[in-house]
């Protein structure tokens, strides 16, 4: 056979082929509409049927409403319903093919006449104030029959669809497979018979294939930017355009997201600063008060004001922790501590509203004192499952056990155990405590309070730092948490910090940069206690002028940032630049708490960063730590 003869035969079979293909695929296409038809009104069907129970359900409910209120509202809605009752029972019976259908819709007629002409004599009986024996019409067992015939045949009319819309499922499935199965043998058998067409456009198919099979790595990895270009005009071309559109959209969605995330950072940014501003007021003045002479009523009514304050305060703090840790803006951080110190710092916090209430707490480790980790997240850790003993503990004690280890990577691998003789909890109790928002009962926030976020936080917080966290618990006998985390070994010495009581702050001269005549006050009242001399700018602006004006510097600015005419930020950046290694030691002193803040505050030259509310115990902490630099 002649080549010419061999390539005629070959097209031939290609020819019947694709014929062969294509009147597969109409005759199939066709059935495949009108078995989508099928399942459109199977669908239809099922729907109506739902929205007749309902409508029957709220037809009977107003009814009773009627009766028992009188109130006309409640007939208008049963003739509003009413209509709307019909006409779903109109469309869906005109919807009916079969016999069984047909006979259905009847006694559903029949059924719904009775129901209807009782309900209108109740209307009447109602409107006549004769509303007991309304009431004693629609509660006859005459109504309750009919009531009960229709539901019934409205139910077997549900079922009826239900059945029928899955028995169009099953054969839409059947359908689709056996014409999938009919496409892949006729593609299969002319794509044999046309190897050598198949072996022309391999090469152009396999480059378009790498190409996307690139652009999918590169998704996979992260990058929704990526585009693939092919020249040719076929199913591969579509199929490139269709992953652009997907990347392009996923790429925007991506940035509507994170526009978003912004915006809730934003938002809580916000809010957190509009919260902490009064707050500074309430706390600081409180904190002033509590050093002048109260008797003890005044004293007990300023405490309360006090731990309402702070608890509010820790509500704020807990829902921007749990925010940060959500965005994955929660960060590390490295420092060498004393674990000993840090435990204590816990126990003697703790201790002071544990000893109100005739709770002991104490402590005992063992192993490793001075270790390299995130000091700030264990204390957080500590005082989290501290402050939950102390609020679940009425009496007995707290006892806080840890461990430190070295392991073979030369880690430390430290176990702690906080175990509390409290009101304890059951097992399903246990398992709802690490969930964000929930309280172990609704029982347990009426009578405790709380946000139910300080243990999700924690859970996280131990994540972060590589352990794990785990409970036990027994019912009026107390509740045991414990958990691992790892730190490294120390880098340096642990340098105590000067005492506040060698410190000579009489000597010390500070700017109060603060707009709010509130936080003012605040300061000045702190400051005066400590006896340290000081000055007050409304304003960055203000500061400068002051600055200008005066022979000699300040030893500290204590700087807010959200301020009118000129914020903090341009007001820091304005005075390093101007006075260099000599410009006083600028202290955020600000309501903004997000890390963003804390992070930016440091990068433009302050040296350190106090969130509001605060306390005098806070300035009194501050400059403690950096006042070697400028009374050296």
């Amino acid at each position: 056979m002649s080549i010419k003869n061999k390539l005629f035969a070959l097209s031939a079979i290609f020819i019947m082929g694709i014929c062969l293909l294509g009147f597969f695929i109409l005759n199939h296409t066709q059935k495949l509409k009108d078995r989508s038809q099928f399942l459109s009104t199977a669908q239809e069907l099922q729907i109506l049927a739902q929205d007749i129970i309902w409508l029957d359900e709220v037809l009977t409910q107003s009814t009773r409403n009627y009766i028992f209120t009188q109130d006309i509202s409640w007939k208008d809605r049963y003739n509003k319903y009413g209509e709307l009752l019909d006409s779903k029972i109109k469309k869906a019976r005109s919807l009916a093919q079969g016999q069984f259908e047909i006979d259905l819709f009847k006694r559903q007629d029949k059924a719904n006449l009775k129901l209807v002409d009782m309900e209108v004599k109740a209307h009447q009986l109602v409107a006549s104030k004769q509303s007991d024996e309304a009431l004693q019409l629609i509660n006859s067992n005459n109504y309750l029959e009919w009531k009960e015939i229709y539901i019934e045949t409205i139910n077997s009319y549900l079922s009826f669809a239900q059945e029928n819309l899955s028995a169009n499922n099953l054969q839409s499935t059947q359908e689709i497979s056996f014409f999938v199965q009919g496409v892949l043998i006729t593609v299969g058998v002319t794509s044999l018979l046309c190897i050598l067409f198949f072996l022309y456009f391999a090469n152009n198919l396999l480059k378009g294939l790498s190409k996307l099979q690139n652009a999918v790595e590169n998704v996979s990895q992260g990058d929704f930017s990526t585009t693939v270009h092919i020249d040719s005009r076929d199913e591969l071309h579509d199929i490139a355009e269709s992953f652009n559109l997907m990347s392009n959209k996923t790429f925007q969605l991506i940035k509507d997201v994170k526009q978003a995330n912004e915006a809730k950072d934003l938002f809580l940014a916000n809010i957190s600063h509009e919260i902490r501003t009064p707050l500074n007021g309430i706390i600081g003045i409180i904190d002033t008060l509590k050093e002048s002479s109260l008797d003890k009523e005044q004293l007990d009514l300023i405490n309360t004001v006090d731990f309402s304050g702070h608890h509010l305060l820790d509500i704020v703090s807990d829902v921007l922790d749990f925010s940060k840790i959500n965005q994955g803006k929660m960060e590390i951080e490295e420092v060498d501590f004393n674990l000993d110190q840090l435990v204590r710092e816990c126990v003697d916090l703790m201790s002071i509203r544990a000893n109100k209430k005739g709770v002991i707490v104490e402590s005992f480790g063992k192993g490793e004192k001075v270790l390299r980790g995130d000091s700030t997240k264990l204390k957080q850790i500590l005082m989290n499952l501290l402050s939950n003993a102390v609020k679940f503990t009425e009496k007995g004690s707290i006892f806080i056990y840890y461990e430190v280890a070295k392991n073979v990577n030369d880690d430390y691998e430290c176990f702690f155990k906080i175990t509390d003789t409290g009101i304890g909890m059951t097992s399903e109790q246990m398992k709802k405590i690490f969930t964000p928002f929930t309280q172990a009962d609704i029982s347990t926030t009426r009578k405790f309070g709380g946000t139910g976020l300080g243990l999700a936080i924690t859970v996280e917080l131990v994540k972060m730092l590589g352990g794990n966290i785990n409970v036990k618990s027994q019912l009026e006998e107390g509740t045991t948490f414990s958990f691992d985390i790892f730190m490294k070994e120390r880098t340096s010495e642990i340098k105590e910090v000067t005492k506040s009581a060698e410190i000579k702050f009489y000597d010390l001269s500070v700017l109060i940069v603060e707009d709010n005549k509130i936080n003012q006050k605040v300061a000045i009242l702190m400051l005066n206690k400590l006896g340290i001399k000081y000055k007050v700018a409304n304003n960055g602006a203000e500061a400068l002028k002051i600055l200008n004006e005066l022979d000699h510097l300040f030893d500290f600015i204590f700087m807010d940032l959200q301020m009118p005419v000129m914020g903090g930020f341009e007001a820091t950046k304005r005075i390093i630049s101007k006075y260099g290694s000599d410009a006083p030691q600028i202290i955020a002193m600000t309501a903004n708490a997000m890390v963003d803040d804390r992070k930016k505050c440091l990068e433009i030259g302050m040296v350190d960063f106090v969130t509001k509310p605060i306390k005098k115990d806070d300035i009194v902490h501050v400059l403690s730590l950096h006042i070697n630099r400028r009374v050296a």
